[in-house]
């Protein structure tokens, strides 16, 4: 394990030379690989090592409750996979992630955490900091002012559930079970999906919605409050 291999990691970020070497030698690192098409991890499954995926491109599928819809996200490296699952209620992984290519990552205990986070100062407050972030930003998507367009509800709903706002991004939904969701009629979430497409924001197939660039239709959303 070198310095600079953690360091990608915004949980070892700002930590001394002599304290990565601290972690690095008193630490216990499982390194693992994994091809195209093969889990890393699989939703439902008991958390109980972070696990730290090093190279390579990967993507998760995320499933509603009742399953009758799922959000698959494209992703890459460096990536800490639910780092949130770790500790609290429910330690069970919410995704399941799978490698498009070759990836490289490796492991780190429940237990070996727990001593890094007694122990190194930064990485404690790297860790706060990150769980921090995360329960403000699901609060500040609560608050977040709807203009009541169906197309940014459409968005905002999308977005709700994704757990990083870049990249491809695709939602297996029924315009049924979408406009049920959304508390619309299912001609008008037609009507804006197919409008959305004519502009270039995404495309749709029956049952599944692309979206290739996350981040064009959150800027048309930002875009559209203003007018």
């Amino acid at each position: 394990m070198t310095m600079e291999t953690l360091l990608q990691f915004p949980l070892f970020q700002g930590m001394s030379n002599d304290d990565l070497m601290e972690v690095v030698g008193q630490t216990r690192f499982e390194f693992m690989k994994c091809g195209a098409g093969k889990v890393i991890v699989k939703s439902g499954e008991h958390c109980n090592e972070l696990l730290f995926i090093a190279e390579g491109h990967f993507h998760t599928e995320t499933f509603s409750d009742n399953r009758s819809y799922v959000l698959t996200e494209y992703m890459h490296a460096p990536f800490v996979i639910e780092p949130e699952r770790l500790f609290g209620y429910s330690q069970r992984y919410t995704s399941t992630f799978t490698a498009d290519d070759r990836c490289l990552f490796f492991s780190i205990s429940k237990s070996d955490i727990s001593k890094i986070i007694g122990s190194q100062f930064v990485f404690r407050l790297n860790v706060m900091n990150i769980l921090s972030t995360e329960v403000q930003r699901q609060k500040d998507v609560l608050w977040r002012h709807s203009s009541g367009e169906l197309s940014q509800c459409i968005v905002g709903f999308i977005r709700r559930r994704c757990r990083y706002p870049a990249g491809k991004k695709e939602i297996r939904i029924t315009m049924k079970q979408l406009a049920t969701e959304l508390h619309a009629k299912r001609v008008n979430i037609s009507q804006a999906l197919n409008a959305m497409q004519s502009d270039g924001l995404l495309t749709l197939s029956r049952g599944k919605i692309t979206i290739p660039v996350f981040e064009m239709l959150l800027q048309s959303e930002k875009i559209a409050k203003k007018q």
